[in-house]
């Protein structure tokens, strides 16, 4: 396997097991037995569990509503309703075996440790446990509501204008703000008010923290017309909508939330207002309970919890005011094995990938890049995003388009009979080399790895000492999108209380993605305010990216949304800092769900330097199956130790009776089911990223099975689950790793950072309002196959001496651009092309002409003068290409495209002598090429002399007109290098590689093959001495 994909683990991992893995409860009652007697024993079994207090404990944080309901049912326990009793069992048995079984850190049930690889498995596990606990983020969006709403308060407040809000016409637009408390909804909406003079002077003034008072005494005097009560009146609307922040809103990169607003609310003397002095005074009473808390062992806490609860419910009735999270006390040492399995198994996910160079939805929004705005070019962020004068999200963003299916590839078909025949056979797949290499898509030479990834597994092995023997199994659950996805956020919150933990230390340095990357942290709030606790984590970076917060002014540290600039170099974007001029290398290093509950700037932010690599994540597992992952079966699929995908069978909730059907009646026709799908006694039910460990031997376990299927909107599925033995290296408790991993490859090297120039026009060159006249001819096939381009010279004859050029598109289209003088209208210019676009149409050769903006690029071309030399270039160089495509006979379509990139480097360069030379000393391509015959390399050398007059070219049919045509060209690209000059902001190399690129889109030559051609022609003069004659 190339070694372009190899992964190298940290010296350190998280561990993530349960709470309570020895506690017993007695057997579940006989769920059949519906009789008084039955439920009444269903009620005294659930009388026993409820009585066990680590259990109560637990579920009574995770789940307040059904603690009441148990609290209820326990405290009359007479028999009551069946069907409610059965409920209530069957979702106390799911808690218990979640308690039990499930190592996925979640509240009081299963908790998060530090473990490092050495030479032999350690392990202990101490009984000093130490739940965290901290305000809820819905809880604490009540309270600061109630704070900004009390008029006394508003006025000693401190707010900031909110970085996101652009302005759209009229209308000041803020794209998304946290949803309101308790909202059930995932819907993002913007928000925008009237852009008046009086918003436009609150917006200036508010650039940093100023005071309410302040504000509204400035702007007072700005308009003595306005009573006060009007201005008051401004300013709330402006908080309510957020496009104001307050004081009262903690950055996220403060874990303590509540202590930061009262140290935020008595900084500015809130405390002593009497309206808010007693809730502040309750706060202040609740965060030292809360300290206190922190410092128990979580047995010990379980009364403050209680109590903490109680009390915060006084001031906001949420479901559960307290978040808890777990770190437990445990010392556990892996062998290195288990790092160099997990390495192995990362590169195998890389080489399989279906996604080999990127996200495609990814690809497609850089082209969109480049056709409206071009390389080489700063981009404000906030105007590239915006729907309306930019070119908005990528596919598959919340507000954007969803992603296109992608199509059936060789490597779904081949895992779809690879699938099917292991069912059928009833065996695993096992990944060897020939195989991996038979299942890979894309060139390892060509692809680049994520610069760091996470990989979650179980480690399954009878004992310590088979684990030092290598007697394991790693079962992958999850691949994370880079460090701190799974071991970051509240997880780094609780690391963060042992200041030698290495854990945060790598994940405070992530390897960069590209050479000379500043690393950066973004903060941001969540759209949920229910899980804002999961993205509050400390200070990682020194560098942050800070999006709709109000935090302390640092300006040399933290980058606002209006200094971010997006930069495409041809293959990749990069966000830049444009006060900087340096590429960023942002990273959110916390399990917020991507999709619905973070702002999708942040999430744009993050995978924008992300795009162009592979892709090793999947939706749900950790293998993404692609088309065979729709499969109702399969099998379990293995490389060396490692199960990249344990046996799996979907749950057809249709091919079971329905939620009316008699137990008996669904046991049988689940029975039938599971001797035709061959199901194992034990499973675990997979809901997403929930695991519930399942017998299906048990009565009890299919009534829970029942229950969840019939109660989940979305399909489940049963996965193979490990056996007794599994567990017994870390003393059978059930436990994940997390592992962190760096790529071994070099980070690729970034472009240069051109200067910050005003940003291009969002618009363009709006026909009619410029000399420039741009027409796009849809269904336009490849020029060198299309009719079109015949008919061409008969259009531009009746434009002669105007500069003219095309440019064929994607999805079948070109464009001809014509730029006339300042005095010429443009408008009969669009009659004329359109009579001969109308007869074209007519005869079938063209589906459709539009007129659209022209966007000159300047990052690529340079400035407004430079660009017209540039154009004297296209237009040149579009007679010529039109002319060989037309005219031109008897020469390698391969050999031409290689003498016109020596033609046009000579031009650039100042003679042939200097063309070649660049030509040589330009990198080898890193993809494998195609052999071509020795007889075209011949030929290449016969057509390509030094001596500049082209005599071999002129020989062919239609080669002198070609001849004199590049001569033309020649000219152009001398005058345009010379108007380049020395001037900083671009660089004569990536002006003749965009010089290249455009003239091999108008020939459809390959650009690579032509270049590799050229360069190989370049070598071989350089090796042997100038033809007679001499240079150019």
């Amino acid at each position: 396997m190339s070694t372009r994909l190899r992964y190298q683990c940290e010296q350190s991992a998280l561990v993530r097991s349960v709470h309570h893995p020895g506690i017993t409860v007695p057997p579940w009652p006989d769920l059949a037995d519906t009789s008084p007697a039955g439920v009444e024993r269903w009620a005294g079994w659930i009388g026993q569990v409820w009585g066990t207090a680590v259990i109560a404990d637990a579920v009574r944080h995770a789940s307040p509503g059904l603690a009441r309901e148990l609290d209820a049912l326990v405290a009359d326990p007479a028999p009551g309703d069946a069907a409610a009793v059965s409920k209530l069992l069957l979702a106390l048995a799911g808690y218990l075996l979640r308690l039990q079984h499930r190592a996925a850190p979640f509240g009081l049930f299963a908790g998060v440790s530090e473990a490092r690889f050495g030479p032999r498995t350690t392990v202990r596990w101490g009984t000093e446990h130490r739940a965290v606990a901290q305000a809820d983020g819905t809880w604490l969006a009540h309270v600061i509501t109630t704070l900004e709403a009390l008029p006394e308060v508003r006025p000693l407040l401190t707010v900031v204008a909110n970085t996101i809000a652009v302005v759209r016409g009229d209308r000041l637009v803020v794209p998304w703000r946290p949803r309101r408390p308790g909202a059930r909804t995932t819907a993002v909406r913007e928000v925008s008010v009237r852009h008046t003079p009086a918003v436009r002077a609150v917006l200036e003034m508010a650039s940093a923290s100023v005071a309410y008072r302040d504000l509204a005494r400035r702007l007072a005097e700005d308009s003595p017309d306005v009573d006060a009560r009007t201005v008051c009146a401004l300013l709330d609307e402006l908080i309510a909508h957020h496009v104001l922040i307050s004081c009262l809103h903690p950055p996220a990169t403060e874990p303590d939330a509540l202590g930061c607003l009262l140290g935020r609310l008595e900084s500015i003397g809130v405390h002593q207002v009497p309206p808010a002095a007693e809730l502040i005074a309750a706060l202040r009473a609740v965060h030292g309970l809360m300290s206190e808390h922190n410092r128990l062992p979580a047995s010990a806490g379980r009364d403050h919890r209680r109590a903490l609860t109680q009390r915060m419910r006084e001031h906001a009735d949420v479901a559960e005011p307290l978040a808890v999270d777990l770190h437990l006390d445990a010392e556990v040492q892996l062998p290195r094995a288990v790092a160099w399995e997990t390495e192995a198994a990362a590169a195998v996910l890389a080489r399989l990938t279906p996604s080999p160079y990127g996200v495609p939805a990814w690809h497609a929004y850089r082209g969109r890049f480049l056709e409206r705005y071009g390389p080489h070019v700063l981009v404000p962020l906030l105007q590239c995003t915006d729907p309306v004068t930019g070119i908005g999200l990528p596919a598959g963003f919340h507000s954007a388009a969803p992603a296109p299916r992608p199509p059936l590839s060789s490597r779904d078909r081949r895992l779809l009979a690879l699938a099917q025949q292991a069912v059928l056979e009833d065996r695993d797949i096992e990944l060897d080399d020939r195989l991996i290499e038979q299942l890979a898509v894309g060139d390892p030479a060509r692809m680049q790895i994520p610069p760091h990834t996470e990989l979650l597994a179980e480690l399954h092995s009878p004992s310590p000492a088979a684990l030092d023997h290598g007697d394991f199994a790693l079962i992958l659950r999850g691949v994370s999108r880079g460090y701190g996805h799974l071991s970051g956020g509240r997880f780094a919150a609780l690391l963060a209380h042992d200041p030698a933990s290495a854990l945060l230390t790598a994940l405070a340095r992530p390897p960069a993605g590209t050479a000379g990357a500043l690393p950066v942290q973004l903060a941001f709030p969540s759209l949920a305010s229910g899980a804002s606790h999961l993205a509050r984590l400390p200070r990682l970076q020194q560098h942050l990216v800070s999006f709709s917060e109000h935090r302390a002014p640092e300006p040399e540290n933290t980058f606002t949304p209006d200094d971010l600039a997006v930069l495409c170099d041809g293959q990749r974007l990069h966000l830049v800092s444009r006060s900087r001029g340096q590429i960023l290398d942002p990273s959110i290093p916390h399990s917020l769900q991507r999709q619905w509950h973070t702002p999708w700037l942040g999430r744009f932010c993050e995978e924008l330097a992300r795009g162009h690599t592979a892709v090793l994540t999947a939706l749900v597992r950790a293998f993404n199956w692609g088309a065979a992952g729709a499969l109702p079966v399969l099998p379990r699929l293995r490389h060396k130790r490692t199960v990249l995908s344990p046996a799996t069978w979907a749950l057809d909730r249709a091919a079971l009776p329905g939620p009316d059907a008699a137990p008996a009646a669904w046991e049988d026709a689940f029975a039938d089911l599971r001797t035709r799908r061959r199901l194992p006694d034990a499973v675990l039910l997979e809901d997403f990223d929930q695991r519930l460990p399942l017998h299906l031997d048990d009565i009890g376990h299919l009534a829970l099975l029942r229950h969840h299927l019939h109660r989940a909107k979305h399909p489940l599925a049963l996965t193979e689950a490990p056996d007794e033995r599994a567990w017994g290296w870390c003393q059978g408790r059930p436990t994940e790793i997390v592992t962190l991993l760096r790529s071994t490859t070099p980070p690729a090297p970034g472009p240069p950072v051109p200067a910050d120039a005003p940003p291009p026009h969002p618009g363009g060159q709006v026909p009619g309002a410029s000399p420039y006249l741009c027409v796009r001819l849809s269904g336009a096939r490849r020029p060198s196959h299309d009719g079109v381009l015949r008919q061409l010279p008969i259009l531009l004859a009746d434009f002669a001496g105007i500069p003219r050029w095309f440019l064929p598109e994607q999805a079948a289209a070109m464009t001809l651009v014509f730029r006339f003088p300042q005095d010429r209208a443009v408008g009969p210019a669009i009659q004329m092309v359109g009579a001969w676009a109308a007869r074209l149409v007519k005869s079938g050769a063209l589906g459709a002409m539009e007129v659209i903006p022209y966007r000159p690029h300047p990052g690529r071309w340079g400035s407004e003068s430079q660009v017209k030399a540039a154009e004297s270039c296209f237009t040149a160089d579009s007679a010529a290409v039109l002319h060989q495509l037309l005219r031109v006979r008897g020469a390698d379509s391969r050999v031409l495209a290689a003498a016109n990139a020596v033609a046009i480097a000579a031009g650039f360069c100042g003679d042939i002598d200097a063309g070649l030379r660049w030509l040589a000393t330009q990198p080898k391509s890193t993809a494998t090429p195609t052999p071509l015959p020795r007889s075209v390399h011949r030929s290449a050398l016969r057509l390509i002399t030094t001596d500049g007059r082209w005599a071999v070219l002129r020989t062919l049919p239609g080669g002198d007109g070609l001849a004199d045509r590049w001569e033309t060209r020649h000219q152009a690209l001398a005058a345009y290098r010379t108007a380049l000059g020395p001037a900083p902001g671009t660089a004569p190399e990536l002006v003749l590689a965009g010089l290249l690129d455009e003239h091999h889109r108008r020939t459809g030559a390959d650009g690579e093959g032509a270049l590799r051609l050229a360069r190989a022609v370049a070598l071989a003069h350089r090796a042997r001495p100038l033809a007679a004659g001499g240079a150019r």
